[in-house]
Protein backbone atom coordinates (compact mmCIF):
# COMPACT_ATOMS: atom_id res chain seq x y z
CA UNK A 1 0.00 0.00 0.00
CA UNK A 2 1.05 3.85 -0.59
CA UNK A 3 1.89 5.66 1.91
CA UNK A 4 -0.85 8.50 2.33
CA UNK A 5 0.38 11.88 3.42
CA UNK A 6 0.77 11.46 6.96
CA UNK A 7 -2.86 13.48 8.12
CA UNK A 8 -4.38 12.72 11.48
CA UNK A 9 -7.82 12.82 9.33
CA UNK A 10 -11.68 12.68 9.82
CA UNK A 11 -13.38 11.53 7.00
CA UNK A 12 -16.59 13.32 6.64
CA UNK A 13 -19.07 12.48 3.86
CA UNK A 14 -19.77 15.84 3.19
CA UNK A 15 -22.77 16.92 0.43
CA UNK A 16 -24.07 15.00 -2.15
CA UNK A 17 -22.24 16.66 -5.82
CA UNK A 18 -24.75 17.87 -7.74
CA UNK A 19 -22.65 19.77 -10.28
CA UNK A 20 -19.15 18.86 -12.46
CA UNK A 21 -20.01 15.13 -12.70
CA UNK A 22 -17.35 14.47 -14.98
CA UNK A 23 -14.58 11.38 -14.60
CA UNK A 24 -11.31 13.59 -13.52
CA UNK A 25 -9.53 11.40 -16.84
CA UNK A 26 -11.98 13.75 -18.75
CA UNK A 27 -11.75 17.07 -17.04
CA UNK A 28 -9.57 18.13 -14.25
CA UNK A 29 -12.02 20.39 -12.76
CA UNK A 30 -14.57 18.43 -11.87
CA UNK A 31 -15.13 18.71 -8.17
CA UNK A 32 -15.07 14.96 -7.95
CA UNK A 33 -11.58 15.20 -8.87
CA UNK A 34 -10.82 17.01 -5.61
CA UNK A 35 -11.38 16.99 -1.60
CA UNK A 36 -11.15 20.11 0.53
CA UNK A 37 -8.86 20.31 3.56
CA UNK A 38 -10.16 22.18 6.70
CA UNK A 39 -9.32 22.56 10.30
CA UNK A 40 -10.57 19.94 12.23
CA UNK A 41 -11.65 19.54 15.79
CA UNK A 42 -9.50 19.03 18.87
CA UNK A 43 -9.14 16.74 21.71
CA UNK A 44 -7.54 17.13 25.00
CA UNK A 45 -5.51 14.02 24.99
CA UNK A 46 -5.64 14.11 28.68
CA UNK A 47 -9.41 13.01 28.77
CA UNK A 48 -8.79 10.64 25.95
CA UNK A 49 -6.00 8.22 27.70
CA UNK A 50 -6.27 5.74 30.49
CA UNK A 51 -3.70 4.13 32.17
CA UNK A 52 -3.93 0.75 34.87
CA UNK A 53 -0.76 -0.37 36.20
CA UNK A 54 1.05 3.09 37.91
CA UNK A 55 -0.39 6.20 39.83
CA UNK A 56 -1.39 9.03 37.38
CA UNK A 57 -1.54 12.77 38.17
CA UNK A 58 -3.88 15.93 37.14
CA UNK A 59 -3.17 18.83 34.63
CA UNK A 60 -4.26 21.92 35.02
CA UNK A 61 -4.24 22.58 31.86
CA UNK A 62 -4.88 20.47 28.35
CA UNK A 63 -2.75 18.69 25.65
CA UNK A 64 -4.59 18.98 22.61
CA UNK A 65 -4.14 16.55 19.59
CA UNK A 66 -5.00 18.31 16.28
CA UNK A 67 -6.83 17.24 13.33
CA UNK A 68 -7.61 17.64 9.53
CA UNK A 69 -11.03 17.51 8.13
CA UNK A 70 -11.22 15.97 4.86
CA UNK A 71 -14.68 16.39 2.95
CA UNK A 72 -15.05 14.14 0.13
CA UNK A 73 -17.87 15.41 -1.58
CA UNK A 74 -17.32 18.83 -3.35
CA UNK A 75 -19.56 21.21 -5.49
CA UNK A 76 -18.49 23.37 -7.78
CA UNK A 77 -19.52 26.04 -5.14
CA UNK A 78 -17.42 24.71 -2.38
CA UNK A 79 -14.41 24.79 -4.90
CA UNK A 80 -14.53 28.58 -5.46
CA UNK A 81 -15.22 29.04 -1.71
CA UNK A 82 -12.57 27.63 -0.81
CA UNK A 83 -10.21 29.97 -2.69
CA UNK A 84 -11.48 32.74 -0.25
CA UNK A 85 -11.09 30.82 2.84
CA UNK A 86 -7.47 31.23 3.94
CA UNK A 87 -7.60 28.03 6.58
CA UNK A 88 -8.67 25.28 3.98
CA UNK A 89 -7.56 24.05 0.95
CA UNK A 90 -8.34 22.09 -2.25
CA UNK A 91 -6.17 18.85 -2.45
CA UNK A 92 -6.13 16.13 -5.75
CA UNK A 93 -8.45 13.33 -4.28
CA UNK A 94 -6.22 10.79 -5.62
CA UNK A 95 -3.53 11.47 -2.64
CA UNK A 96 -6.24 10.54 0.14
CA UNK A 97 -8.42 7.90 -1.91
CA UNK A 98 -6.59 6.66 -4.76
CA UNK A 99 -8.26 5.40 -7.81
CA UNK A 100 -7.31 2.42 -7.25
CA UNK A 101 -7.63 1.53 -3.53
CA UNK A 102 -11.22 1.01 -2.21
CA UNK A 103 -12.03 3.89 0.22
CA UNK A 104 -13.06 1.29 3.22
CA UNK A 105 -9.34 0.47 2.29
CA UNK A 106 -7.92 3.58 3.18
CA UNK A 107 -9.58 4.05 5.86
CA UNK A 108 -8.38 0.72 7.47
CA UNK A 109 -5.15 1.96 6.70
CA UNK A 110 -5.54 5.06 8.55
CA UNK A 111 -6.86 2.82 11.31
CA UNK A 112 -3.64 0.81 11.23
CA UNK A 113 -1.05 3.51 11.18
CA UNK A 114 -3.52 4.54 14.16
CA UNK A 115 -3.04 1.53 16.15
CA UNK A 116 0.69 1.63 15.76
CA UNK A 117 0.94 5.34 16.21
CA UNK A 118 -0.27 4.66 19.79
CA UNK A 119 2.24 1.57 20.19
CA UNK A 120 5.15 3.92 19.50
CA UNK A 121 3.25 6.74 21.65
CA UNK A 122 3.59 4.21 24.66
CA UNK A 123 6.84 2.94 23.77
CA UNK A 124 8.56 6.31 23.76
CA UNK A 125 6.72 7.93 26.88
CA UNK A 126 7.72 5.17 28.52
CA UNK A 127 11.52 5.18 27.74
CA UNK A 128 11.61 8.97 28.42
CA UNK A 129 10.27 8.25 31.79
CA UNK A 130 13.19 5.43 32.00
CA UNK A 131 11.77 2.32 31.50
CA UNK A 132 13.81 -0.67 29.02
CA UNK A 133 11.11 -1.43 26.27
CA UNK A 134 12.12 -3.29 23.36
CA UNK A 135 10.03 -4.07 20.35
CA UNK A 136 9.56 -8.11 19.22
CA UNK A 137 7.15 -8.63 16.38
CA UNK A 138 4.76 -7.40 13.60
CA UNK A 139 1.23 -7.65 14.76
CA UNK A 140 -1.39 -8.47 11.86
CA UNK A 141 -3.62 -5.55 12.00
CA UNK A 142 -5.55 -6.49 9.61
CA UNK A 143 -5.32 -8.06 5.48
CA UNK A 144 -6.66 -6.87 2.22
CA UNK A 145 -9.54 -8.79 1.36
CA UNK A 146 -8.18 -11.68 -1.53
CA UNK A 147 -4.58 -10.55 -0.62
CA UNK A 148 -1.87 -12.66 -0.70
CA UNK A 149 -1.62 -13.00 3.09
CA UNK A 150 -5.44 -13.94 2.84
CA UNK A 151 -5.91 -17.67 4.37
CA UNK A 152 -1.82 -17.66 5.45
CA UNK A 153 -2.30 -15.21 7.99
CA UNK A 154 -4.94 -13.54 10.48
CA UNK A 155 -5.61 -10.51 12.71
CA UNK A 156 -3.46 -10.64 15.97
CA UNK A 157 -0.79 -12.65 14.82
CA UNK A 158 2.15 -11.72 15.22
CA UNK A 159 5.42 -12.26 12.80
CA UNK A 160 8.28 -13.10 14.76
CA UNK A 161 11.04 -14.09 11.78
CA UNK A 162 11.17 -14.14 8.25
CA UNK A 163 13.45 -16.34 6.36
CA UNK A 164 15.17 -16.73 9.25
CA UNK A 165 15.65 -13.45 9.71
CA UNK A 166 14.15 -11.87 12.97
CA UNK A 167 10.97 -9.69 12.45
CA UNK A 168 11.14 -6.92 15.41
CA UNK A 169 9.16 -3.81 13.94
CA UNK A 170 6.59 -2.96 11.50
CA UNK A 171 8.80 -1.40 9.12
CA UNK A 172 11.13 -3.44 9.72
CA UNK A 173 9.21 -6.13 8.04
CA UNK A 174 7.59 -3.90 5.66
CA UNK A 175 11.13 -3.17 4.08
CA UNK A 176 11.76 -7.51 4.02
CA UNK A 177 8.64 -7.95 2.16
CA UNK A 178 9.56 -4.75 -0.06
CA UNK A 179 13.03 -6.00 -0.63
CA UNK A 180 11.72 -9.44 -2.06
CA UNK A 181 10.38 -9.58 -5.94
CA UNK A 182 6.26 -10.97 -6.49
CA UNK A 183 6.18 -14.39 -6.58
CA UNK A 184 8.40 -14.82 -3.95
CA UNK A 185 7.58 -17.12 -1.26
CA UNK A 186 8.72 -15.77 2.61
CA UNK A 187 8.86 -18.57 5.60
CA UNK A 188 7.41 -16.74 8.25
CA UNK A 189 7.80 -17.78 12.27
CA UNK A 190 4.39 -16.25 13.26
CA UNK A 191 3.01 -16.40 17.56
CA UNK A 192 -0.66 -17.83 16.75
CA UNK A 193 -3.49 -16.11 19.03
CA UNK A 194 -3.61 -19.11 21.36
CA UNK A 195 0.02 -18.70 22.39
CA UNK A 196 1.95 -21.10 20.46
CA UNK A 197 3.77 -20.60 17.35
CA UNK A 198 3.88 -21.82 13.83
CA UNK A 199 5.53 -21.56 10.86
CA UNK A 200 3.62 -20.11 7.53
CA UNK A 201 4.57 -19.82 3.91
CA UNK A 202 3.36 -16.64 2.38
CA UNK A 203 3.91 -16.24 -1.58
CA UNK A 204 4.09 -12.37 -2.19
CA UNK A 205 2.04 -10.91 -4.61
CA UNK A 206 2.99 -7.72 -6.49
CA UNK A 207 3.34 -3.81 -5.22
CA UNK A 208 0.85 -1.93 -6.75
CA UNK A 209 3.29 1.29 -6.21
CA UNK A 210 6.23 -0.64 -7.78
CA UNK A 211 5.42 -3.94 -9.45
CA UNK A 212 9.20 -4.95 -8.85
CA UNK A 213 8.72 -4.96 -5.23
CA UNK A 214 6.89 -7.58 -3.13
CA UNK A 215 3.39 -7.17 -1.45
CA UNK A 216 1.89 -9.47 1.68
CA UNK A 217 -1.58 -7.06 1.52
CA UNK A 218 -1.62 -6.66 5.29
CA UNK A 219 -0.98 -4.29 7.53
CA UNK A 220 1.22 -4.29 10.64
CA UNK A 221 1.55 -3.08 13.84
CA UNK A 222 4.66 -3.49 16.23
CA UNK A 223 4.52 -5.01 19.29
CA UNK A 224 6.27 -4.29 22.65
CA UNK A 225 5.74 -6.27 25.73
CA UNK A 226 3.98 -3.08 27.97
CA UNK A 227 4.14 -3.44 31.70
CA UNK A 228 1.55 -1.07 31.80
CA UNK A 229 -2.31 -1.18 30.45
CA UNK A 230 -3.02 2.03 27.67
CA UNK A 231 -5.99 2.81 26.50
CA UNK A 232 -6.89 5.04 23.62
CA UNK A 233 -10.65 6.76 22.89
CA UNK A 234 -10.17 7.76 19.68
CA UNK A 235 -12.97 7.30 17.91
CA UNK A 236 -13.18 7.88 14.16
CA UNK A 237 -10.06 9.78 13.94
CA UNK A 238 -7.08 8.12 12.26
CA UNK A 239 -3.51 8.28 10.69
CA UNK A 240 -0.54 8.88 12.94
CA UNK A 241 0.32 11.86 13.24
CA UNK A 242 -1.20 12.29 17.12
CA UNK A 243 1.32 10.04 18.30
CA UNK A 244 3.46 12.57 19.99
CA UNK A 245 0.41 14.37 21.71
CA UNK A 246 0.10 11.03 23.03
CA UNK A 247 3.57 10.32 24.19
CA UNK A 248 3.30 13.73 25.35
CA UNK A 249 0.16 12.86 27.47
CA UNK A 250 1.30 9.89 28.74
CA UNK A 251 4.79 11.63 30.21
CA UNK A 252 2.38 13.81 31.80
CA UNK A 253 0.16 11.48 33.43
CA UNK A 254 3.15 9.69 34.82
CA UNK A 255 4.63 12.64 35.94
CA UNK A 256 4.38 14.63 39.39
CA UNK A 257 4.42 17.65 37.03
CA UNK A 258 2.00 19.13 35.32
CA UNK A 259 3.75 19.54 31.89
CA UNK A 260 1.39 21.95 30.91
CA UNK A 261 1.29 24.77 33.38
CA UNK A 262 -2.24 25.73 33.20
CA UNK A 263 -1.80 26.73 29.81
CA UNK A 264 -3.69 24.82 26.73
CA UNK A 265 -0.84 23.31 24.88
CA UNK A 266 -1.82 22.03 20.93
CA UNK A 267 0.72 19.98 18.74
CA UNK A 268 1.30 17.49 16.31
CA UNK A 269 4.07 14.90 14.67
CA UNK A 270 4.51 11.22 13.91
CA UNK A 271 6.58 9.54 16.78
CA UNK A 272 8.92 7.29 16.26
CA UNK A 273 9.78 4.09 19.28
CA UNK A 274 12.42 5.66 19.95
CA UNK A 275 10.90 9.21 20.40
CA UNK A 276 12.26 10.96 17.13
CA UNK A 277 9.25 13.24 15.53
CA UNK A 278 8.56 13.67 12.53
CA UNK A 279 7.04 15.91 9.75
CA UNK A 280 2.81 15.29 8.84
CA UNK A 281 0.35 17.07 6.71
CA UNK A 282 -2.15 19.57 6.93
CA UNK A 283 -0.18 22.01 9.35
CA UNK A 284 -1.81 25.04 8.68
CA UNK A 285 -5.21 23.12 9.07
CA UNK A 286 -4.56 22.16 12.54
CA UNK A 287 -3.04 25.81 13.64
CA UNK A 288 -5.98 27.24 12.25
CA UNK A 289 -7.96 24.35 14.62
CA UNK A 290 -6.19 24.77 17.45
CA UNK A 291 -7.05 28.95 17.76
CA UNK A 292 -10.46 28.16 16.41
CA UNK A 293 -11.95 26.26 19.17
CA UNK A 294 -16.27 26.21 19.99
CA UNK A 295 -16.81 27.60 23.27
CA UNK A 296 -13.61 26.43 24.55
CA UNK A 297 -9.76 28.46 25.17
CA UNK A 298 -7.85 28.24 22.08
CA UNK A 299 -4.10 26.83 22.29
CA UNK A 300 -1.51 29.20 22.93
CA UNK A 301 1.42 27.25 22.48
CA UNK A 302 1.49 24.57 19.37
CA UNK A 303 4.23 22.11 18.70
CA UNK A 304 5.61 20.70 15.52
CA UNK A 305 7.93 18.58 13.64
CA UNK A 306 10.59 21.04 12.34
CA UNK A 307 10.23 19.64 9.34
CA UNK A 308 7.05 21.44 9.19
CA UNK A 309 8.42 24.88 10.13
CA UNK A 310 8.00 26.53 6.81
CA UNK A 311 4.92 25.26 5.64
CA UNK A 312 3.72 26.22 8.95
CA UNK A 313 4.38 30.06 8.60
CA UNK A 314 1.41 30.19 6.11
CA UNK A 315 -0.85 29.06 8.62
CA UNK A 316 -3.97 31.43 9.44
CA UNK A 317 -4.54 31.49 13.23
CA UNK A 318 -7.85 33.22 14.72
CA UNK A 319 -5.15 34.72 17.17
CA UNK A 320 -1.50 35.04 17.67
CA UNK A 321 -0.23 31.30 18.87
CA UNK A 322 4.05 31.18 20.00
CA UNK A 323 5.00 28.00 17.16
CA UNK A 324 8.02 25.52 18.99
CA UNK A 325 9.79 23.31 16.44
CA UNK A 326 10.72 20.27 18.11
CA UNK A 327 12.91 16.74 16.70
CA UNK A 328 12.11 14.48 19.50
CA UNK A 329 9.82 14.25 22.96
CA UNK A 330 13.16 14.81 24.81
CA UNK A 331 12.64 18.42 23.11
CA UNK A 332 8.51 18.71 23.84
CA UNK A 333 9.26 17.94 27.79
CA UNK A 334 12.12 20.04 27.71
CA UNK A 335 9.89 23.15 25.42
CA UNK A 336 7.57 22.81 28.25
CA UNK A 337 9.34 23.33 30.76
CA UNK A 338 11.07 26.22 29.80
CA UNK A 339 7.62 27.94 29.30
CA UNK A 340 6.81 27.00 32.56
CA UNK A 341 9.77 29.20 33.75
CA UNK A 342 8.67 32.15 31.67
CA UNK A 343 10.95 31.41 28.78
CA UNK A 344 10.95 31.02 25.40
CA UNK A 345 12.08 27.69 24.18
CA UNK A 346 14.75 27.29 21.24
CA UNK A 347 13.54 28.20 18.05
CA UNK A 348 9.96 29.32 19.14
CA UNK A 349 8.12 31.85 17.52
CA UNK A 350 5.35 33.66 17.77
CA UNK A 351 2.54 33.32 14.01
CA UNK A 352 0.23 36.13 14.51
CA UNK A 353 -3.10 36.06 13.26
CA UNK A 354 -3.38 37.85 9.97
CA UNK A 355 -4.22 41.51 9.68
CA UNK A 356 -2.95 41.69 13.53
CA UNK A 357 -0.96 44.99 14.01
CA UNK A 358 2.75 44.40 14.13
Amino acid sequence: MRRILLVLLLISTGTAVVEGLLPCDVAAVSPTCYVALRPGPTRDVLEIVEIEGADTSESAGELLLTTVSVQTTLTLSDMRRLRSDPTSVQADKELYFPTDTDEDVTRQQFAALMTDSETSAVVAALRQLGYDLQPDGARVEGLLEDGPATGVLERGEVVVSSDGEPVTTADGFAEQVGSRAPGETLRLEVDLLDGSRAVRELTLGENPDDASRGFAGIFVGTRVDIPLEVEFDVGNIGGPSAGMMFALTIVDLLSDEDLTGGAVIAGTGEISLDGRVGPIGGIQQKIAGATRRKDEANATVFLLPRGNVEEARGASPAEAITLVPIDTLSDAVAALAALRAGEMPADAFVLDAPGAAG
